[in-house]
């Protein structure tokens, strides 16, 4: 446990149990779909060490093999993505401007509902520049594992018994 998150052997010592559970939800014909998220649930013998457990649980998923090739592969699509969106607007640029040169009425064969009614204005240059920006913002931001809330730090063991009780 200690090798697989990067931890110290008396934090590993210290780790009563870790469960993850996959987390889905239902769609709008009641059927359940899985997230890409999951729930850990994490039993420690001293909450001292529940931060450390979080940091090694990043590690574990940022050393992974399978995590690291989903990324790379994940990646050089994406690279090539933008690749092939960079070339399709600058042939639509080339065939603007042949167009304008010409007078052809380029754009009336390229229209784009942009939800209840059709524009007559060609939007595929912004259209595609707005998709490549949502790539390169998905890149950036592509990490194996991040928490949507830190482990909570419990200072009452569940085992203890109150007096009062």
């Amino acid at each position: 446990m200690s090798e697989l998150l990067g931890v110290d052997l008396v934090v590993a010592k210290n780790i009563k149990k870790i469960e993850a559970e996959q987390l889905y939800q239902k769609d709008m014909n009641e059927e359940f779909f899985t997230l890409n998220k999951f729930e850990i649930m994490l039993t420690v013998f001293d909450n001292k060490i529940i931060e450390d457990v979080q940091k090694g649980l990043i590690y574990y998923f940022s050393n992974n093999e399978y995590v690291s090739d989903y990324a790379r592969k994940f990646n050089e699509s994406s690279d090539q993505i933008i690749i092939d969106i960079n070339r399709e607007m600058k042939l639509l640029e080339r065939i603007r401007i042949e167009g304008a040169k010409n007078s052809l009425d380029v754009s009336s064969s390229l229209k784009v509902v942009n939800g209840q009614e059709k524009s007559g204005v060609s939007i595929q240059i912004i259209l595609l520049s707005k998709f490549r920006e949502e790539i390169k913002t998905k890149k950036e931001l592509l990490h194996p594992l991040s928490f949507v809330q830190n482990f909570a730090k419990v200072n009452k063991k569940e085992d203890d018994i109150n007096p009062e009780d």
